[in-house]
């Protein structure tokens, strides 16, 4: 993750830069091979709401972290802030 952070943050600028990272083992798919991405936004990055890791880019570490239920709520209290 380290190295994928380095190379987002070399070609990308700040406001194309993805905040999280979701890893899925697999995606759904329709009957006509189009990803399945509503249930993906209804989850978000709850980590309650799915099994798969998700990460994300703390400015204050400069790392993808893991996102757990305190690094969730802090996230999300802090959201509701700005």
């Amino acid at each position: 993750l380290a190295g994928l952070r380095a190379h987002l943050h070399a070609l990308l600028p700040d406001y194309a830069r993805p905040l999280f990272l979701r890893v899925c083992g697999e995606l759904a798919v329709t009957m006509t091979f189009k990803q399945k991405k509503i249930d993906l936004v209804a989850q978000g990055f709850d980590p309650a709401g799915t099994s798969d890791a998700i990460y994300f880019d703390d400015p204050q570490t400069g790392a993808f972290v893991p996102i757990d239920p305190v690094r969730y709520a802090r996230i999300v209290s802090e959201a509701v802030r700005l």
